[in-house]
């Protein structure tokens, strides 16, 4: 049989391992800190980035890694899939193309005819000797003998059960309260008494006007008082600064001073507490950022405005203010 040509190289257009490791190299990561994060091998990590899929299981776990891979590093899952379906059809298209040149075997050809009569002889030998077998079994079976057994009559016992049928008990309906409805009293105010003037000598009358009652003011609801914001803490380059690093699960931290001195720089566990001290300002990245809580020169520090997807980088103490969180109003 011919041999199977080679379906040649694999397209040579930018596949989704070099996007992904382009995007990996752009946050200063190591293969071996997406391995842990991923929880994955280093070696998976480099196949995936290298686009060497036939070192790597099936083609539905290999998307399940680029999706997992895609959303650490922020970069849109459906677009890196879509380019790994695109590089693994061109190449499966090439090797079916090479497959479709195999020379096919004919039935002209001698090997098939030789086996084709081989089988027929076969199949006639097997059922000459079956034949010959049922006719010698036939002359050896004596005639089988009628032995007569009387019928016997089965009667089968009534049975009969007597269940009681349960009475459906009754359904006591618990009558509803109902509040009595509050009755207003009108009490009417009484009338002034009326007062009788006496005649007086033909005078001048003066008219007292009416007093004129002035309405009462609404009663204005006081404003709220508005949580002021806490003090800004203004902290100068080069001041020593303290970190407090809480985890609430697993996060790759890489936390460096002003002299680009690694102050931490591995995967936390989760539950654990680690105070850091260093020169201001310090860079912070954080892998898995919704699981870590930050505590800054004593004070709880928000960084949710620079979060990025899971992960999150900020410098703290950049020549610049840095506010503490805001505490909710009780």
């Amino acid at each position: 049989m011919q041999e199977m040509s080679n379906p040649g190289p694999r397209p040579s257009q930018k596949g989704p391992g070099q996007f992904l490791a382009d995007a990996r190299r752009k946050l200063g990561m190591e293969p071996e800190n997406v391995a842990q994060m991923l929880r994955m091998s280093t070696q998976q990590i480099i196949a995936i980035e290298a686009d060497d899929f036939d070192s790597l299981p099936e083609p539905t776990y290999v998307r399940g890694y680029l999706r997992s891979y895609s959303q650490m590093l922020n970069v849109d899952p459906e677009e890196v899939i879509r380019t790994y379906n695109q590089a693994i059809g061109g190449w499966k298209t090439a090797t079916y193309s090479g497959l479709a040149t195999e020379k096919q075997a004919t039935s002209n050809d001698k090997i098939v005819r030789f086996a084709t009569m081989g089988v027929i002889g076969l199949v006639i030998g097997l059922a000459m000797v079956w034949w010959l077998g049922q006719e010698d079994s036939a002359d050896l079976v004596p005639a089988p003998t009628e032995v007569a057994v009387a019928p016997t009559e089965v009667t089968e016992p009534e049975i009969t059960l007597d269940i009681p049928t349960p009475e459906p008990a009754p359904v006591e309906t618990a009558a509803v309260p109902v509040a009595p409805v509050a009755k207003e009293e009108v009490v009417a105010k009484p009338a002034p008494p009326v007062v009788k003037e006496k005649p007086a000598a033909p005078t001048a009358i003066e008219e007292i006007p009416a007093a004129v009652v002035a309405p009462k003011p609404e009663a204005v609801a006081s404003p709220k008082p508005v949580a002021t914001p806490p003090p800004e803490i203004n902290i100068p380059d080069g001041t020593r600064s303290r970190l407090v690093l809480r985890t609430e699960g697993v996060s790759w931290v890489d936390i460096r001073d002003a002299n680009d001195n690694r102050l931490l720089y591995e995967s936390v566990a989760a539950g654990r507490e680690i105070a850091i001290e260093g020169e201001s300002p310090i860079q912070v990245f954080l892998g898995n950022a919704d699981a870590v809580s930050l505590e800054f020169n004593g004070a709880d520090y928000n960084f949710s405005a620079y979060k990025q997807g899971k992960w999150a980088r900020f410098t703290l103490g950049q020549g610049k203010k840095t506010r503490p969180v805001e505490s909710e109003e009780q």
